[in-house]
C-alpha cells in the first residue's frame, strides 16, 4: 500500500502570504511614487546616470499607439465578448467566482480597477487549486504536487547555467534604456519627440527579435535537458534566419 503524505497546508499558506505581500509591496511603491515623485519631480540617485521619474504610459507597451484610445476601447469590447461567450459555457460554480469577486471589492470596497485586478488574481488561483485537485482526483496516472518540494542541485545548476545568461541580457538592456533615457531628458521636447518616434520604430522591429530570443532559450533548455544536442544547433540556425528575414522585411 502506498503511503500518502498530508498536504502541506504551511506551505500553500506561506504562498499565499507571499502573494498579498507581493501586491501589497507593489500598490506601496505605486502610492509613493504618486505621493512624492509625481509632484515634486525626479529624485535624481546618481547624477547623470540614475534618477526617479514618475511618468504614465498612455499607450500599449513601450508607448505604442500613444493617444489611439479609440483602438483599446475596440479590443476591450471585443475580449469582452469573447469573455461573455467563454463565461455563458463554463460550468455556474465556476462561473460566478470572479463576478462575485469583482463586485465586493469595486462596490463594498470601493477599490475600482485595483479590486478587479486582485479578483482576478484570486480566481485564477482558486482555479489552479481546483484544477489540481480535479486532476488528481480523476486522474490516477497524474500526480500533480506543487506543494511538495524536492531540491535537485544538480538540476538547478544546469538551470541557472542557461537562465544567468538570459537574465544578465535582460538586465544589461533595462540600464542602458535607463542610461539612455536620463541623457534624452537633458535636450528639449523637439530632441525628445523625435526619439520616441524613432524610437517606436525601433521597437516594432526588435519585439519579434526579442520573442525569438526568449523562445528559443526555452526551446535549448528543453532539448538539453532531453539530451538532443543537434535539435539545439538546428532551431538556433533556423532562429537566426527567421531574426534576420524579419529585420529585413
Amino acid at each position: 500500500m502506498v503511503k500518502t503524505r498530508p498536504f502541506p497546508w504551511k506551505r500553500l499558506f506561506a504562498v499565499l502570504i507571499a502573494l498579498l505581500l507581493l501586491v501589497f509591496f507593489d500598490q506601496w511603491t505605486k502610492g509613493l511614487a504618486v505621493r512624492f515623485l509625481k509632484p515634486g519631480g525626479p529624485v535624481v540617485l546618481i547624477d547623470g546616470v540614475l534618477e526617479l521619474l514618475y511618468t504614465e504610459n498612455t499607450g500599449a507597451a513601450f508607448g505604442i499607439m500613444k493617444g489611439m484610445h479609440w483602438f483599446f476601447y475596440a479590443v476591450g469590447i471585443l475580449v469582452s465578448l469573447a469573455a461573455l461567450f467563454v463565461i455563458l459555457r463554463m460550468p455556474a460554480r465556476k462561473r460566478y467566482l470572479p463576478l462575485g469577486l469583482d463586485l465586493v471589492f469595486v462596490i463594498v470596497f470601493s477599490w475600482d480597477v485595483m479590486g478587479v485586478a486582485l479578483a482576478t488574481i484570486i480566481a485564477q488561483f482558486c482555479s489552479w487549486l481546483f484544477g489540481i485537485f480535479y486532476i488528481n482526483k480523476h486522474y490516477k496516472e497524474i500526480r500533480i504536487r506543487p506543494f511538495h518540494w524536492d531540491f535537485d542541485r544538480h538540476l538547478f545548476g544546469r538551470a541557472m547555467k542557461l537562465g544567468i545568461p538570459s537574465g544578465i541580457q535582460q538586465a544589461l538592456f533595462s540600464v542602458g534604456i535607463m542610461v539612455l533615457q536620463t541623457l534624452i531628458n537633458r535636450y528639449d521636447t523637439a530632441f525628445i519627440a523625435g526619439f520616441q518616434g524613432a524610437n517606436k520604430l525601433d521597437t516594432f522591429g526588435f519585439m519579434p527579435v526579442q520573442s525569438f530570443a526568449i523562445a528559443v532559450t526555452t526551446y535549448v533548455g528543453q532539448n538539453i535537458g532531453a539530451g538532443k544536442m543537434e535539435r539545439v544547433n538546428r532551431g538556433m540556425w533556423y532562429t537566426v534566419a527567421m531574426s534576420c528575414a524579419v529585420n529585413a522585411v
